[in-house]
């Protein structure tokens, strides 16, 4: 809030968990007096993406979408209805809740991991189409904002909704797209949550480095693939369970709740920063460099 009063941010991106209401809808009224004490909403755009508190309940799902893809209980019965109904975002339908907005230079893309993003299904239709439609020429930044994460150093294996799993299910249905049909990158930075940790990974396909950051500022220069932040630190006990040690493709790890900055400044220069939320100390900072927009 802090910084809306400031004048700094130009969005607010909530990757999923909204309220933690879980089938208790005063939980969603004491959230939002929380919001209006503080006029978020009203002085900025604030996108949000559906997670397993909103979604998750066997059987259950808005129409037109069908059921959660993990049939779990963590939705409490809300089905995604009302977050549906308190957060009118530009999706396709009430029933296909993936969206995309512009800001000023960022193509934004937001998905619902909990429904089915699987090859030839609408969502990946949808974000197939959609990167297919961005003109990087207009704006040079493309960015995807997801729940559960695609990259993650958690040792969960648990399927169908177990960390590693869903990075597997992810990795091999979404990340073919955001390379064009002649190999160009077409998806600068991948923001997620659910894990409640921040990480920051280079960047990477298949679970391989393809550019690593550098220098005391983490710069990736040039980078071939996305780069991957994982936010899941705004308030709940930080996760247990990651592997013994940092994947390959992990940079950075904390357990500090805290929230992430994302600033474009020019064509060619992304600030990222992760800022701890009790006295906004910078944890961790880095730059995506690169010559020119792929045009």
């Amino acid at each position: 809030a802090a910084e809306v009063d400031a004048g700094w941010p130009a969005a607010v991106f909530h990757v999923g968990d909204i309220s933690y209401a879980m089938g208790y809808a005063a939980i969603w009224d004491i959230f939002f007096a929380m919001q209006d004490a503080y006029a978020l909403q009203s002085r900025v755009p604030y996108q949000v993406v559906l997670a397993n508190h909103e979604s998750d309940f066997p059987g259950g799902g808005p129409a037109g979408v069908g059921p959660s893809y993990y049939n779990g209980t963590d939705s409490g019965g809300e089905c995604s209805v009302p977050a549906l109904a308190l957060y009118w975002n530009p999706q396709p339908s009430r029933g296909q809740p993936w969206y995309v907005v512009t800001l000023g230079p960022l193509t934004a893309i937001h998905l619902s991991t909990e429904y089915n993003f699987t090859v030839g299904s609408p969502q990946w239709t949808f974000l197939r189409d959609t990167l297919d439609a961005v003109d990087r020429a207009v704006t040079p930044w493309t960015g995807v904002f997801i729940h559960r994460p695609m990259y993650v150093d958690s040792n969960g294996t648990t399927p169908p909704w177990g960390s590693q799993p869903v990075s597997q299910l992810l990795v091999a249905n979404v990340e073919p797209l955001f390379w064009d049909d002649a190999g160009a990158l077409r998806v600068d930075v991948v923001v997620a949550g659910h894990f409640h940790d921040y990480q920051r990974h280079c960047a990477v396909v298949n679970y391989t480095c393809a550019t690593r950051s550098a220098g005391p500022d983490n710069v990736y220069t040039a980078p071939v693939a996305p780069v991957h932040f994982l936010v899941g630190t705004a308030g709940a006990p930080i996760s247990c369970c990651r592997f013994p040690q940092l994947p390959p493709y992990t940079e950075v790890v904390s357990g500090t709740w805290g929230y992430g900055r994302l600033a474009i400044h020019n064509v060619s220069h992304l600030e990222w920063q992760f800022v701890e939320d009790t006295d906004g100390a910078v944890i961790d900072s880095a730059w995506i460099v690169r010559a020119a927009p792929p045009l």
